[in-house]
């Protein structure tokens, strides 16, 4: 009896210091410093009040809205759910936690959270803006322009309808729409730099050079620490002459964001055409530091270590070059200059040799072998200012061939939905036909047809909207049905809805572990995600197009590689289920060259092969891989038995270098 009583009592005493908690208090002073940015510090008092206030949405909310100003979206989206559920009809809620998803690149449900507050408030503006930035990031640009027209309608006085609609236009080349809805943006925000630099970034790509920098200088003038904006300058002011600006301009880069290593490369150039070479020198040093497997940074120091008379450092960084790029006919060439001038004379005239090997195979003939040897000795297609990142990322032996030329690996084999029967034809022509996928059509319980495809297969907004309203009615009468999950996946995963794909895939699995093709689908979602992060985090100062902010944050750390370890583990697993599906071989080769594990992505090509004698896409990845180990024969075998499949880019890849 005592011990009861205890304990009621001091469950009487919690409810008393419950009690004594003014929350309405810790509501105030959160909002307050909600709204001077103090973020921390405004979520320690909503979860005060949360604490002893479980029911009330507002805290939850609001909570919500200091976790996404701190970054921690995830954590803003269960707030944003949490309030949901409280308060079903709140409009905010459904706006906001759209704007995380969105920022979670789980778009599908972003838009469908901004289409429930359109219908609650559907005189609210924003949420048209919300909207329209979303369908931009999905480059759906066409309907982003309808959303920012209805805001417009609604209330033509925000300058992030009139921004954002410009954003649009520039992206379907209305160059001179764009330009007049940036001119209202200023009109009506005179003070917001984002404006100026987006018309600038307009004019840039108009090629008024001179037009972009005056709208640079206004931007910097507003916001003297964009990163992003020095940038832009720089280029215009190359395009105009102005070296000195231009070089300046990457400097302030550098100073705001020290491992921006596409500005190091860029001054380096410029230092390198202006005489200053050990300036130059220094430059370099720092992308390779930064990246130390790009091309163009070696090949460019070695002409620099050239023109400076050290020719053993040019010898070191034409070999480095050439590792990455066997078939570098500059590199060979500019390095027999450099051995000669040591005294190596053997040296020099192998690389002389090899070079011309390479370029009769490239040009077959075709130029005056004086000329040839001139354009590929040139470094002019290297040696040039590179306006985009991606550009730069992509400066490696996997994307770079003979004198730019571009080619690239058939990508990974997936299950898609195909809307076109005609599509569906002609993708079933190819041969592939697998007893599973084969059931999938004939037995899913939605009279639709999906096919094993390497082909990015159109799917409209539409189409997927009212594809995943059919699932869900499955889902309803029959929550455990695994296929109507896997179904979702493959949607959410076409329109690159990588998070919701991801969570689809797991809930099919859980319910049926035995569907093998999810995990085929499930390894290539992984694996794209895990790309597009990498490359997102490569340069992190830009311009946002996401509810009206900048993000100009520079990044101050070097991004983490890829990691592939979940996409393997899928195909492993799938491997062991059924070892005789050869797509599953043919993906793990594109991912183990992608690590650069080039005698294993050999090996898996082979294997599917050996299960499918027809697969066209296998030999002509297996004959691009044996180019770059330097087994000209095998290559063109397979690059030859690939055409004879009809994969008629092979020949292209065999005028190159099977002659």
């Amino acid at each position: 009896m005592r011990i009861r009583w205890l304990f009621i009592t001091m469950l009487l005493f919690a409810v008393t210091v419950k009690a004594q908690v003014n929350h309405e208090y810790f509501m105030a002073v959160g909002r307050t410093e909600l709204s001077q940015g103090k973020y921390q510090d405004a979520i320690n008092k909503f979860t005060t009040v949360i604490s002893v206030k479980p029911e009330n949405f507002e805290a939850y909310f609001l909570r919500g809205i200091a976790k996404y100003n701190a970054g921690d979206f995830i954590g803003a989206e269960l707030d944003f759910s949490r309030t949901i559920e409280l308060h079903p009809l709140y409009s905010h809620a459904y706006h906001y936690r759209g704007i995380v998803r969105e920022h979670l690149h789980d778009y599908y449900s972003a838009l469908r959270d901004i289409d429930k507050a359109v219908e609650l408030d559907p005189f609210n503006a924003h949420v048209y803006i919300t909207r329209g930035a979303v369908k931009l990031h999905m480059e759906s640009y066409l309907w982003a322009i309808i959303d920012f027209d209805t805001a417009i309608r609604r209330d033509s006085n925000i300058p992030l309808a009139w921004l954002n609609r410009a954003v649009a236009k520039s992206f379907l080349n209305d160059f001179d729409g764009a330009l007049e809805d940036c001119n209202k943006a200023i009109q009506l925000a005179p003070y917001d730099n984002s404006a100026y630099l987006r018309r600038g970034v307009i004019k840039y790509e108009m090629e008024d050079y001179s037009g972009a920098v005056t709208d640079f200088d206004h931007a910097l003038k507003l916001d003297p620490d964009n990163a992003y904006t020095y940038f832009n300058r720089a280029l215009a002011r190359y395009n105009t002459g102005d070296t000195l600006g231009t070089l300046q301009d990457y400097s302030h880069v550098i100073e705001i964001d020290p491992y921006n290593a596409l500005s190091y490369y860029n001054r380096a150039l410029l230092k390198a055409q202006t005489g200053d070479l050990k300036s130059a020198l220094e430059d370099f040093d720092k992308v390779l530091m930064i990246n130390p497997e790009n091309i163009y940074t070696y090949y460019n120091r070695a002409i620099t270590r050239h023109q400076l008379d050290d020719y053993r450092g040019a010898v070191d960084d034409y070999t480095s070059a050439i590792e990455l790029f066997p078939d570098f006919a500059g590199a060979y060439l500019n390095r027999s200059e450099a051995r000669r001038s040591l005294g190596d004379e053997k040296g020099a005239w192998l690389d002389y040799e090899r070079a011309y090997q390479i370029i009769d195979a490239v040009n077959a003939g075709d130029l005056d072998s004086m000329l040839v040897m001139k354009k590929y000795s040139d470094s002019a297609y290297y040696d040039k200012i590179i306006e985009f990142e991606a550009d730069f990322v992509a400066a490696n032996i996997e994307d770079i061939m003979e004198a730019g030329h571009l080619i690239d690996l058939e990508s990974a084999f997936t299950l898609q939905l195909v809307m076109d029967e005609m599509v569906f034809v002609k993708e079933l022509k190819g041969g592939y036909y697998n007893q599973n996928i084969a059931e999938v059509n004939e037995n899913n319980k939605y009279g639709l047809q999906f096919a094993l495809t390497n082909k990015a297969l159109d799917l409209s907004l539409e189409d997927a909207y009212h594809q995943i309203i059919l699932a869900d009615s499955v889902l309803r009468s029959d929550l455990g049905e695994p296929g109507a999950y896997f179904f979702k996946g493959i949607i959410n995963g076409m329109i690159k809805n990588y998070n919701t794909a991801i969570r689809d895939y797991n809930t099919a699995l859980s319910l049926d572990a035995a569907m093998a093709l999810v995990y085929l689908n499930r390894a290539n979602v992984k694996y794209e995600m895990e790309e597009q992060k990498y490359l997102e985090k490569k340069y992190k100062s830009k311009v946002t197009i996401t509810w009206g902010e900048q993000d100009a944050t520079p990044s101050s750390e070097l991004p983490v590689p890829p990691n592939y370890k979940d996409a393997l583990n899928d195909i492993n697993a799938l491997i062991e289920m059924d070892p005789g599906l050869p797509f599953t071989y043919f993906n793990r080769g594109n991912i183990r060259n992608r690590l650069k594990d080039h005698n294993g992505a050999i090996h898996d090509y082979s294997r599917a092969i050996e299960r499918h004698a027809e697969f066209a896409e296998a030999y002509y990845n297996r004959g691009l891989t044996y180019i770059f180990l330097d087994k000209t024969k095998k290559a063109c075998e397979d690059l030859s038995r690939a055409g004879e499949l009809g994969l008629e880019k092979a020949y292209r890849v065999i005028s190159k270098y099977c002659k």
